[in-house]
């Protein structure tokens, strides 16, 4: 992945304020992590940009891959990443580098509560794409830590396709993170019906909103009017199965503007 690209947040155009879920936020960022979590195509990654926009959030943003199972590469991307977000400062955040292997917990606490000395509240920190971390990587120990030592005022906002890892079992257990679910990221019936009317298309008939079942990236497709999608039946389809269909049979048929929203 190129490196401006892992640390740049996504800037979509004409974008729906989803205020109800704006709301949600504005309490949830009162803890010290907000999970979000649905499939492919939810508007996670959107929802959160256009949140911390809108209400004139400094944050920094990191794409989480799976290089990102090393914790050495994950401290050496992230410390670039504060460099543009964080109080000037002429000593950079400290790399781990092999003396710190038996002690990643200290290194961890120490390197956040560092970063945090940097930053003024409000602010957040972004880590997109989780599902994409190792499963068993000690980056989720980290990321333990870095929730731990937020300050007030300073959140951690992860996007991600799964429910937070056992590692995070504690913090779930003392509400030290909210968790977003696809309940919740649904579209519903206005909200589909504003999204449709601000992409200048006509109003989608109930049948077509109850087949997209509140998935984002299904009434995009469905304004793009692509292949035979109002005829297809999804009841019976998992959102990751309705996934896998839309990117094997109608991704490649959208136009590009179509294709980089999605």
């Amino acid at each position: 992945m190129a490196l401006l690209a892992k640390l740049t947040a996504p800037r979509p155009s004409r974008v729906y304020a989803r205020e109800r879920l704006f709301t949600a936020l504005d309490e949830a960022r009162s803890r010290p992590a907000v999970w979000m979590h649905g499939p492919p195509g939810a508007g996670k990654t959107t929802l959160i940009a256009t949140y911390l926009t809108s209400r004139a959030i400094p944050f920094l943003w990191y794409q989480v891959d799976e290089g990102d199972g090393d914790i050495a590469t994950f401290f050496y991307y992230f410390g670039l990443a504060a460099t543009k977000v964080a109080a000037r400062r002429k000593k950079p955040l400290p790399l781990f580098t092999p003396e710190f292997a038996h002690g990643v917990s200290a290194f961890a606490r120490r390197y956040f509560q560092e970063f945090y000395s940097r930053i003024k509240p409000p602010f957040a920190t972004v880590l997109d794409n989780y599902q994409d971390a190792p499963g068993d990587s000690a980056l989720h120990e980290v990321i333990r830590h870095a929730i731990e030592c937020a300050p007030p005022g300073v959140a951690i906002f992860a996007a991600s396709r799964a429910a937070p890892p056992p590692a995070f079992a504690r913090l779930r257990t003392n509400d030290a993170i909210e968790i977003i679910d696809w309940e919740a990221l649904r579209l519903t019936a206005d909200e589909a019906q504003s999204i449709t009317r601000l992409r200048g298309g006509q109003e989608l008939s109930a049948d077509l909103l109850a087949r997209a079942e509140g998935w984002a990236a299904g009434i995009t497709l469905l304004l793009a009017g692509v292949g035979d999608l109002a005829a297809q039946s999804f009841e019976s389809s998992t959102p990751q199965q309705l996934f896998d269909y839309f990117a094997a049979e109608i991704f490649e048929k959208t136009d590009r503007k179509t294709q980089d929203f999605l």
